[in-house]
């Protein structure tokens, strides 16, 4: 394989980003590799382009079906997603530092606020909120930056 490195990479990167085992998203990669290989054509631009978009692509559709492995037949609704701590599955919450859940929470009990308003607005009530609890700035942007690290 010529972009073995490029692979890795893209696998530790999806890794990180999603917690997800890296040998299976290794080994899901190298699969998407060849595919890309065998539907590549130079018109579509440099070849390093065209296979990290797909390994990148291919490694989003496996997390859907893995997800839809854990939700059966999916989500009907946001209200599906965004339950209260006691019906949101555990991994959502692995991982994440008090300060991070406590924001989650906060979240989560009023999703419907939060789901229909673009994310500068959500960032600023969430800070108001949590700053209204007594909170301080520094608590909240590192409460803030830990969820975006472990969600993005």
């Amino acid at each position: 394989m010529d972009h073995l490195n490029l692979l890795r990479k893209i696998a530790w990167t999806f890794h990180k980003k999603t917690r997800e085992n890296w040998d299976d998203l290794f080994q899901e990669a190298a699969l998407a590799y060849l595919q890309a290989l065998d539907t590549y054509t130079p018109e579509k631009g440099a070849i390093s382009t065209y296979v990290w978009r797909s390994i990148w692509n291919h490694l989003e559709d496996y997390r859907c079906q893995l997800q839809r492995k854990y939700y059966g037949n999916g989500l009907e609704s946001y209200e599906d997603v965004f339950r209260y701590e006691t019906e949101t599955p555990e991994f959502y919450w692995e991982g994440l530092t008090e300060d991070a859940c406590e924001i989650a929470k906060l979240v989560l009990k009023s999703y419907k606020k939060f789901a229909s308003m673009p994310s500068y607005q959500a960032y600023h009530r969430v800070r108001k909120m949590m700053l209204a609890r007594g909170w301080d700035e520094t608590k909240i942007e590192k409460g803030i930056e830990d969820l975006e690290a472990a969600f993005s």
